[in-house]
């Protein structure tokens, strides 16, 4: 809560619990960051897998009696909650978001049957991807996962987007997590253009062989903060997403709304996850896993102008029309109003 509140983070992060005060609402914030850290020995890494984040869990348990619904922003602090509403043992209604796949890696047999317990015990199960949702709709009687559109915070970003639409620091890559730094790069030295290309801290340094490609990393951990990054992304031709082939996470999405609150180009490795058809939408290119000529073509085809400016514009008007923070508040909405009215 502290980060938005003093302009260094986009609202879209605190997913709706801003807009639930707004709306009049008395929320309840769990603390988070005064808890321990969770343990990493291997049985507190199984008791993750069954019952989630135990320890938040119940701080939470503390403050039952102060509230009617449980509302979990990320889809780790309610698994034990839904078991205990499950068996009835407590009567709160509560509602989880998904973001990534839910039963995934060791145990996953065992754990698919407790994780029909959880959607039972659960009132509402959002997901930011329609092939999450799928999957967690499979395990209940009847839906319970819609499918929410968690869009950039379009105030925070227009403070940043500049008059002209400058593109004179070339192509920006975004975020850390599951990054194909090296394709993207071998891709860039194939193009044989003028490239710029920032990158975030990684475990590998990455140099050029082609004098015509210049590598910016950005390593103190006050780069990384939006107030600093989106003054790059602000005069980028591109915001650049390289993934390794993913099948469980929703890696990138986080990346790809930022792009689209600065109103920018991305060109991002193809992700099943992603909802948005980048290409359909006009405001970008896909380019497959591990496939620097993909690369190569994508950075050949955004060093047109005419391109640019057209994906630009379309990147602008579908932030300021569908996909956006208000958008997310609405279904949120849509989703609470049967536990509020209940």
């Amino acid at each position: 809560m502290s980060e938005i509140e003093r302009g260094l983070k986009p609202a879209h992060h605190l997913y709706g619990v801003d807009f639930l005060r707004k709306q009049g609402f008395d929320v309840i914030v769990v603390p988070y960051d005064e808890l321990k850290k969770r343990s990493k020995s291997k049985i507190a890494g199984v008791l993750y897998y069954f019952f989630g984040d135990v320890q938040h869990q119940f701080a939470c348990l503390r403050l039952l009696k102060k509230n009617d619904i449980i509302y979990a922003p990320c889809q780790t602090e309610t698994s034990l909650l839904a078991y205990l509403k499950f068996f009835q043992i407590i009567n709160n209604k509560i509602i989880a978001i998904a973001h990534h796949m839910p039963v995934k890696g060791k145990m996953a047999k065992i754990r698919k049957k407790f994780f029909k317990i959880e959607v039972r015990g659960l009132m509402f199960f959002p997901a930011l991807s329609r092939k999450v949702a799928d999957y967690i709709n499979a395990f209940a009687s009847q839906p319970k996962s819609p499918v929410l559109t968690w869009g950039p915070d379009n105030v925070y970003y227009d403070k940043f987007i500049l008059n002209d639409n400058p593109n004179d620091l070339g192509f920006f890559c975004s975020g850390r997590t599951g990054r194909d730094y090296l394709t993207m790069l071998k891709g860039a030295q194939l193009a044989d253009k003028e490239l710029s290309l920032y990158y975030v801290g990684d475990t590998k340094n990455l140099s050029s062989s082609n004098d015509k490609v210049k590598i910016k990393k950005l390593e103190s951990e006050q780069d990384f903060l939006y107030d600093k990054s989106l003054k790059i992304m602000a005069r980028s031709r591109a915001i650049c997403v390289p993934l390794y082939e993913e099948k469980q996470s929703l890696v990138g999405l986080t990346s790809l709304t930022d792009a689209i609150g600065m109103g920018k180009p991305v060109v991002m490795t193809r992700h099943q996850f992603i909802d948005i058809d980048i290409e359909k939408e006009g405001i970008g290119i896909w380019v497959d896993p591990a496939r620097p000529e993909a690369w190569k073509e994508a950075f050949d085809l955004l060093s047109d102008d005419k391109v640019y400016k057209e994906m630009s514009a379309n990147s602008l008007r579908l932030r300021n029309t569908r996909f956006n923070y208000n958008t997310f508040c609405s279904q949120l909405m849509d989703c609470l109003r049967p536990a509020i009215s209940k």
